[in-house]
């Protein structure tokens, strides 16, 4: 079984600039490279799960959405950072889908396609959200954040480099 960090794009990987989807927009976290290297050095899957609402709410399109998210997987393997995949939810929180975080569904696909082993994967965001994700398995959870703030997440950590560092401590 393999194992994974779940991760959200958007305030984790990259800056959150909301709504984005001009690639112009993509400037990654100082550490995002370090951390993402370390996982993926100690056979971690690197798999995105987003929530991209600005599509249901006529922002931009699917294919905007698609070809951003490309954009920022392509920098990442410029520099020999390679995502396995990407799995989004397009729809507006309103629609009550279950697919958009918190709920799990693309959690599990994601799981089942590349046979994950939880017990040894992790998720990590920016949000709760993201975090209660996480809830009733055993991944541990990882929130990325500058500020205290009330989270059910294991850990607090400032960029993805930390994130993997208090999981191999």
């Amino acid at each position: 079984m393999n194992k994974a960090v779940f991760l959200d794009r958007d305030g984790t990987i990259i800056k959150d600039k909301s709504y984005m989807y001009k690639i112009n927009q993509i400037e990654f976290f100082d550490k995002t490279f370090e951390g993402l290297e370390k996982f993926q050095k100690n056979g971690y899957l690197l798999i995105i799960i987003t929530n991209q609402s600005g599509v249901a709410k006529g922002m931009f399109t699917k294919k905007q959405a698609l070809m951003f998210n490309k954009s920022v997987v392509n920098k990442l393997l410029d520099s020999n950072i390679a995502i396995k995949d990407t799995f989004f939810c397009f729809h507006n929180p309103k629609d009550n889908c279950e697919c958009r975080k918190p709920k799990q569904k693309l959690l599990f696909e994601a799981v089942k396609k590349y046979n994950i082993d939880l017990s040894k994967s992790v998720v990590i965001g920016d949000k709760e959200s993201d975090v209660l994700m996480s809830k009733n398995t055993k991944l541990k959870s990882i929130l990325i954040s500058d500020k205290k703030v009330d989270t059910s997440a294991n850990f607090i950590v400032a960029d993805l480099s930390e994130a993997f560092d208090v999981l191999h401590i």
